[in-house]
């Protein structure tokens, strides 16, 4: 069965293929510059993301230092305890007190030190796994890096095909 499209003259059909696919090229066109316009989006987010994780290691870092800091005074109070051990067992019956509070100055810096490497381990584990964000957002950046190369390509090809209609 005939369509009425078909009989006519392949000459009358042209422009109207050529309006069609005209169409066609502005819509891909246009997708693609969405594409990569979505992309660029997606990098500027990652961008700020990754401004934020550097201010994260940045703050990391200080409380690394301020738990360093007080590991530092764990060891001294620690030192004081033993001191202060060592003369109560001089002072004999007279240091029994002391001595006492020697033991709770010791149990104090121990418990004190053992906080501060928890606090380590926990900045260790933050420190991780913001590195692996990092790195992941490397990837995620060179990734949109293609694809915004790939839009680029396919531009280009679209204004060719443009320019033969």
């Amino acid at each position: 069965m005939d369509t009425a499209y078909e009989n006519v003259p392949s000459e009358a059909k042209a422009p109207q293929d050529t309006r069609s696919l005209l169409g066609s090229v502005e819509f891909v066109n246009n997708k693609v510059k969405s594409i990569n316009e979505y992309g660029e989006s997606v990098k500027e987010s990652s961008d700020v993301i990754n401004s934020s994780a550097d201010r994260i290691m940045s703050n990391i870092s200080e409380v690394q230092s301020f738990a360093q800091q007080i590991q530092k005074i764990s060891n001294s109070t620690n030192m004081l305890s033993l001191n202060a051990s060592i003369e109560a067992a001089r002072s004999g019956e007279a240091g029994k007190g002391f001595a006492v509070v020697a033991k709770e100055m010791t149990k104090l810096a121990m418990n004190t030190k053992e906080a501060s490497e928890k606090i380590l381990s926990i900045l260790n584990r933050f420190v991780k796994d913001v590195e692996e964000m990092k790195d992941s957002l490397e990837s995620q950046s060179e990734t949109l890096d293609k694809q915004s190369e790939v839009a680029k390509q396919a531009l280009a090809e679209v204004d060719k095909i443009r320019g033969l209609l």
